[in-house]
């Protein structure tokens, strides 16, 4: 991605991608900026990187910052769990946002939406996750060797289009299915908690084939902020569950470090099947 040299504002979720984010907008030439979250960010990601820490109902603070280290651009990695709301210290600010999402709060694409909305309308432009790092999301053709049976290629198909159908009711960027049975639907608990969960109700034995889970963006949805993301995690609670591999709809699922992906996939014997 070529640009002239800017700020830019990085708002640090869990998890590998805001390092992987970091390094590569200071290769391309970003002077980066981080807003860390107690309980969120991790420590490390903030080490020789300007930074602040705040809690999450501090918006004006947040703004604040980014106007006085004059950051224009903004991008936002990582995984976020929606607090509850009696959690939140809001200030003037977080609560005008509070007010703009109203019942928004509790569907994803009404609370991405606003809060897109709401980035902008502060006078920010945000920047792509799949820009700073595309490769993250072109297709990668097929991927493992150790290639599904029939019996899972047709599990993630039906688990594909469940997921569709769900789709106009704001629900679900992931499946688990064993034979035909849905074991359960991802909500708000995550892919690694929801493949965890998954894993205690599949049925045991020889008789039985190991569950399958799919993982998709939603019909309509934004690809601006919210893509579903896959990494080392998800394929080592993948192996700790039971399953057998994962099915991922082509360029709309972010991966993460594919590379060592590919190889804790062949190691751990847990498929990666693009459809």
């Amino acid at each position: 991605m070529q640009v002239d040299r800017k700020k830019i504002g990085l708002i640090g979720g869990q998890g590998n991608l805001p390092f992987l984010i970091k390094d590569a907008l200071k290769i391309q030439g970003w002077d980066v900026f981080i807003l860390a979250y107690y309980g969120i960010t991790p420590e490390n990601l903030t080490e020789n990187t300007p930074h602040v820490w705040m809690s999450l109902g501090k918006i004006q603070r947040a703004v604040d910052s980014l106007r006085e280290h004059h950051i224009s651009y903004l991008t936002l990695a990582g995984k976020f769990y929606r607090p509850k709301l009696s959690s939140l210290r809001l200030d003037a600010l977080g609560r005008k946002l509070l007010y703009q999402l109203g019942l928004g709060w509790f569907g994803d694409d009404a609370l991405l939406t606003t809060l897109l909305r709401f980035i902008h309308e502060q006078g920010f432009n945000l920047v792509k996750t799949q820009d700073i790092l595309p490769d993250l999301l072109e297709e990668k053709k097929f991927f493992i060797q150790n290639m599904p049976n029939a019996q899972a290629r047709e599990d993630i198909e039906r688990g594909a289009k469940i997921l569709q159908n769900l789709s106009n009711w704001d629900v679900g960027q992931g499946i688990a299915i064993q034979g035909k049975r849905v074991l359960g639907i991802e909500a708000a608990e995550g892919t690694d908690a929801c493949i965890m969960r998954c894993g205690l109700l599949a049925e045991q034995g020889a008789l039985f084939p190991k569950p399958v889970y799919v993982k998709m963006a939603k019909i309509g949805q934004s690809y601006s902020v919210d893509l579903p993301v896959i990494g080392l995690d998800t394929m080592r609670a993948l192996h700790k569950a039971g399953f057998q591999g994962l099915g991922v709809q082509a360029n709309s699922v972010l991966i993460v470090d594919f590379s060592q992906l590919k190889h804790v996939s062949q190691e751990l014997g847990v498929f990666l099947w693009q459809f």
